[in-house]
Order: structure tokens, then sequence, then C-alpha cells
């Protein structure tokens, strides 16, 4: 009986969970009766900056910590991500950040407001499901921990 809850998620590593996704895909492939299908989950992110010091932001290459921030705002409280992820979502350093987003494609690039396409495991945003617009102040890792 295949159920519907993705074991992969759950690992306590996030850095092994894009791994275990591919695994799970391999798996997936060759016993489809007897594995889950994994998913993931593919967002398109519209960013437009309301001030200067946004702006530039933008125009530079978006950090994983920046983009693991930007969600977390559009959240409510009470989901996984802020239960075990808050202190790093408010605070200067998000060492899991790349392990949370796998891919962050650009789409398109204008002055103040940039397209992108982020790929991660459903574990983490499926908590946007009907968010269609919200504000952020996410900022990127301060440098060194400064």
């Amino acid at each position: 009986m295949i159920s519907e809850e993705q074991h992969w998620e759950h690992y306590a590593d996030p850095s092994l969970h894009e791994e275990f996704f591919h695994i799970g895909n391999l798996m997936f492939a060759a016993f489809p009766r007897e594995m889950d299908e994994p998913d993931a989950i593919k967002i398109e992110v519209e960013l437009t900056a309301k001030h200067p010091a946004a702006k530039e932001v933008l125009q530079s290459p978006l950090h994983e910590s920046f983009v693991v921030r930007l969600p977390g705002e559009g959240m409510n409280e009470k989901s996984i991500f802020h239960r075990l992820f808050d202190e790093q979502l408010k605070g200067d350093q998000f060492s899991e950040a790349d392990s949370i987003i796998w891919i962050i494609s650009p789409k398109s690039r204008m002055e103040d407001n940039v397209t992108i396409e982020v790929i991660s495991s459903c574990h983490w945003l499926d908590a946007l499901k009907g968010v269609e617009h919200f504000e952020s102040s996410a900022t990127a890792d301060l440098a060194d921990g400064k």
C-alpha cells in the first residue's frame, strides 16, 4: 500500500533532502507499485523593490539566504518552516538556506523588478498555497556573521 507521506522529507538533515528526492525518483521509476512518487514544488516569485536599497539587492545575484527568507514572511507563523527555522529567518545567518532552496532560476530582470523560479521540497513551501501577494523585508546573510 502506497502512503501519501514523503518519508524522505522528514529526514533530520535537510542537506540530504534533494539527494533523497532524486533517489526517490529513481526508485519510483524502477518500482512504481511499491514506492511513493516524490514531488517537489516549483514556484515563480516576482520581486518588486519599493526602496532604493532594495533595488540594489535585486540587481545582484540573489543569495539562497535571501530567497529562503522571502517565503517565510508569506507563511503562517505556525508552519513547519517557522517552527524549525524561526531564529534563522529573523537572524543574520541561515546556514541551511542552500539545503532548503534547491534551484533559483532568473526569469526576467528590470531595474526594480525581478522574477525568479524557485524549486524546493513541498515540505518547506507548501505553506504558501493560496498566497498570492505579501510584502517582505528579507535580507541575505550578513558577511562573516557581522
